[in-house]
């Protein structure tokens, strides 16, 4: 009724398998490493796949799971990097984390809407991936899922998101377009870090708070909507976003934190509204185009290095409300 945990693993010599009609369960580590394991056929009476049960399986080149299964493992197909393509049915509710990941031949996947989760590292690493269609119901996309996929070019986040984590997108140096939906409330650290081919991104209100370095060296990005909701601009939001010409600050916002603009040497021009109460260390250090800037009453400390190697500021006013400098 099952094939048992690390049943075949390492058989590196086993090139084909059948599983019969009486096998519900495939256990942990059921065929790891088996290398030359070119295909498989998963009889309709599985319902569950082991963690790691296909990892590094190199030279499986496609599997269809059948309508059977309702959960895959961890890192089940992990490092089957000639896997070009799978069909996961609807069935399936439960994928775990690292399931894809360094799948690098892997080119496009949908993933059903019985699917309410993408795990962290899902498909981390799968640099052959250009698009994926994540459907309505999914509610979070977790750490590390589409990071290093640096041939994915779009992808659509559903409405259904509440939250990004933390990333999710870094290292996807194809990434032009993407569409954050009303409902998301928060993007994790690095989320779109290294993103260079993306050039503009609009933060719906419904987003509340940006983690540390959310845009770090996004070179591409000339332009960027802020959050109505927004409290603070977080370490390093927008460092070494070399290309952002300028950027509107919304009253929302009450501090800027740490390296928020460092080395945005493209940015000219910047409004501070009167809500932000404090400008952090270096936040504004080596914006070598920034000619002038107006620090409104509110602001009663700016940090550090603030505006450091800002080569072409020719004036600022600093108001009486500031107490330390």
């Amino acid at each position: 009724t099952s094939v048992g945990n690390s049943a075949f693993q390492d058989c590196t010599s086993l090139t084909s398998i059948t599983i019969p009609d009486s096998v519900t369960s495939i256990g942990q580590y059921a065929f790891l490493s088996c290398s030359n394991l070119t295909s498989i056929t998963i009889p309709n009476s599985v319902t569950s796949i082991g963690i790691q049960a296909f990892r590094s399986c190199s030279g499986l080149t496609s599997i269809t799971i059948p309508n059977s299964v309702t959960s895959i493992g961890s890192s089940a197909f992990q490092g089957c990097s000639n896997l070009s393509s799978i069909t996961i049915p609807s069935s399936v509710t439960t994928i775990g984390g690292s399931v894809f990941r360094s799948c690098t031949s892997l080119s496009s996947i949908n993933i059903p809407s019985s699917v309410v989760s993408i795990e962290n590292n899902l498909f981390r690493n799968c640099t052959s991936l250009t698009n994926i269609a994540i459907s309505e119901g999914v509610d979070s996309v977790g750490d590390y899922a589409f990071g290093d996929c640096t041939a994915l070019t779009s992808i659509t986040i559903p409405s259904s998101v509440s939250s990004i984590g933390s990333s999710v997108f870094q290292n996807c140096t194809s990434l032009s377009s993407i569409s954050i939906p009303e409902g998301v409330n928060s993007i994790g650290d690095y989320a779109f870090g290294d993103c260079t081919a993306l050039t503009n991104i609009t933060i719906p209100d419904s987003v509340s708070s940006i983690g540390q370095y959310a845009f770090q060296s996004c070179s591409g990005l000339t332009s960027i909507t802020i959050s109505n909701s927004m409290s603070s601009i977080g370490n390093g939001s927008f460092y070494d976003c070399t290309s952002l010409s300028s950027i509107t600050i919304p009253n929302s916002v009450s501090s800027i934190e740490s390296s928020a603009f460092q080395n945005c040497s493209g940015l000219t021009s910047i409004t501070i509204p009167n809500s932000v109460s404090s400008i952090g260390i270096q936040a504004f250090r080596s914006c070598s185009a920034l000619i002038s800037i107006t620090i409104p009453d509110s602001v009663s400390s700016i940090g550090g290095a603030a505006f450091q190697d800002c080569s072409g500021l020719t004036s600022i006013t600093i108001p009486d409300s500031v107490s330390s400098i």
